[in-house]
């Protein structure tokens, strides 16, 4: 099933939100070098829809020539969430925040009062339950989404008073498993399906039927305005991941009554509110139709992600293989140093008396096994610096790979986001080749060696009367085999350094593969989510027609004194929803628009 931080905030944020405003929000034209401001306030609710943490997401645009941008909000613990423009805050309360020609977005935290809420209610088998005790039920579960509108406004209307609220558009969703939801029904919405996931979409407008008082006029209009949504469903040991839930204002933006001065004059003119709820119907089928065009490009992003994937297998591996083969080659260092150490003990422990012996001759071939181990050490070195090399490139290019992954935004579908895969797969072709670690031929080398060296001795040993003569000469060889021996040692204790290093690099591969699969994981549940998010906009798309067909249509085949009834009202639910802008703060002459996203808590046992 999806995460719901991914579905709510990146394709809730990216999408939904853009669905509402697309669908229901004209904004008003913005002053010159003011600038316009984007609130999008994101409610953490407990599973009954109860707000537990809100967070506003705030974008200034439109900001003109550079001068400093002055923003008024209630807002605490702010910080810039794109940019690196900074703040001051002025005496009264404003913000200035340097303009760089961008725009500008930031979020904080707020306590205020929402000015809309809503109630998921659950039943299992007709009877009410509390969501915690639902989870891992089987049975008949209905999950109902009431509303609430506390947004009133008080208007004057041709001298007449109204107390309207201001009109939101609320649309609910809730993502299902197939294998556990079955025979769903969704009143007031629509069900999507998507192989194994359903996506349960519904809308409804609190507070709007009060607001135009439709119970007091011709009983034979029928007028239906859903204020509810509610879904039913057989269920299989019950679990949900989260439900989600936008409000938006805007639902009369586009309405003009301001030269309605009577009931004639009206009738000849409500065509303009049923062309308005017409334009609503294709504003939403256009951007159902961009949504389809969007996930083209996702499915581009995602084929990126998987040649990622694949080639930080590669590395893993890899790396992997050259740390196994640093145990062999860590027992051949330890074996030349024992073997350095039974060497150097042995010529402590030599009594060297006079007399000439053929002992000459074991001596001579004791300097040229010496001279062989001396040839030995350095070819090892050799090994070591090649390794040591690989080792330097191999992290160099795992952290390029790293840095272009870590840049990425799964919210992001542009080139940027393309960029920054291209980038990471190129770091990983760069990988060198891994050198090959056959140490064999160099420890066989050092073990005849040591073999010959202890014969020879055993010979001097022998012709001890000829060691009187050579006692200079083995005094020597004894320093040098000091030397090879210290020398040993300190080559022993830097490889040990390096099979660390290799190991923490094998290491860091693998979370590097676990990371990238992760990100391909992600890149498909996103994929999903915005298929549903798709489906949505059919859904907002069927809806908006179904508004029109029975809540506008209806209304506009009110005659007489309902007519005037019904128009003052509209002109008063029209002021009311003009005065609505923001809900942080908006500084004078800066034009704003602002939504709300309520994310519910998982259910599960």
């Amino acid at each position: 099933m999806w995460n719901r931080t991914q579905f709510c905030r990146r394709v809730g944020a990216a999408g939904l939100s853009a669905l509402m405003i697309a669908a229901l929000i004209v904004p008003a034209s913005a002053a010159e070098n003011v600038g316009e401001k984007e609130e999008t306030v994101y409610i953490q609710a407990n599973a009954d829809g109860s707000p537990r943490k809100t967070t506003v997401e705030t974008v200034l645009r439109e900001l003109g020539d550079g001068a400093k941008v002055r923003d008024q909000t209630t807002l605490t613990d702010i910080k810039n969430t794109e940019g690196d423009e900074e703040f001051t805050l002025d005496a009264d309360g404003a913000l200035w925040w340097e303009n760089h020609g961008e725009d500008i977005q930031y979020e904080g935290r707020t306590a205020e009062e929402l000015p809309v809420g809503v109630t998921v209610t659950y039943y299992l088998d007709g009877q009410e339950i509390a969501a915690n005790a639902l989870a891992g039920r089987s049975g008949r579960v209905t999950i109902r989404f009431d509303y609430e509108n506390a947004s009133t406004r008080t208007v004057s209307v041709e001298g007449n008073e109204y107390e309207v609220c201001v009109p939101f558009a609320a649309m609910s969703m809730a993502v299902l498993d197939s294998t556990k939801f079955s025979d769903v029904e969704v009143t007031n919405g629509k069900l999507i399906r998507m192989g194994d996931t359903m996506l349960a979409a519904g809308m409804a407008f609190p507070g709007l039927s009060d607001a135009l008082a439709l119970d007091s006029y011709d009983a034979d209009v029928d007028v239906d305005i859903p204020e509810y949504v509610e879904l039913s469903a057989d269920v299989t040991d019950f679990a949900l991941d989260f439900t989600a839930t936008i409000f938006s204002p805007g639902l009369f933006s586009e309405l003009d009554l301001n030269d309605l001065d009577d009931v004639k004059e009206l009738q000849d003119n409500m065509d303009q509110l049923a062309d308005a709820s017409g334009a609503l119907v294709d504003g939403t089928a256009q951007f159902r139709d961009g949504l389809s065009e969007f996930q083209s490009y996702l499915m581009q992003y995602l084929t990126g992600t998987d040649a990622l994937t694949q080639g930080a297998g590669q590395l893993s591996d890899g790396l992997t293989s050259l740390d196994s083969q640093s145990g062999a080659l860590s027992d051949g260092l330890t074996a030349l140093t024992d073997g350095l150490q039974q060497i150097n003990d042995a010529l402590s422990g030599l009594s060297l008396p006079g007399g000439e012996d053929p002992a000459a001759v074991a001596a001579a071939r004791i300097q040229a096994d010496a001279e062989t181990i001396q040839s030995v050490l350095p070819q090892l070195q050799t090994v070591l610096d090649q390794v040591d090399t690989y080792g330097a490139e191999v992290e160099r290019q795992t952290a390029a790979a790293q840095a272009a992954l870590d840049g990425i935004d799964l919210s992001n579908a542009d080139d940027v986001v393309r960029q920054g895969v291209a980038a990471a797969q190129a770091a990983l072709a760069a990988m060198p080749q891994k050198p090959q670690l056959d140490c064999s031929a160099l420890a066989e080398t050092v073990e005849q060696a040591v073999s010959d060296l202890q014969t020879q001795i055993t010979t001097v040993g022998v012709h001890a009367g000829a060691l009187v003569q050579m006692t200079g000469q083995l005094t020597a060889f004894q320093s040098g085999v000091q030397s090879l021996l210290t020398g040993g040692q300190s080559l022993s204790g830097g490889f040990n350094q390096y099979a660390a290093a290799v190991s923490q690099l094998s290491a860091g591969a693998a979370q590097l593969r676990q990371g990238t699969q992760t990100l391909s994981e992600a890149g498909s549940a996103l994929t999903t989510g915005f298929s549903a998010l798709t489906g949505a906009g059919g859904t907002l798309a069927d809806g908006m027609a179904a508004f029109d067909e029975d809540g506008i249509q209806p209304l506009v085949e009110l005659t007489g004194d309902d007519l005037t009834h019904f128009t003052q009202r509209l002109k008063a639910l029209k002021q009311a929803d003009e005065s609505y802008t923001n809900f942080a703060g908006l500084s004078d002459g800066m034009t704003g628009s602002v939504r709300f996203l309520f994310e519910t808590d998982e259910i599960k046992k």
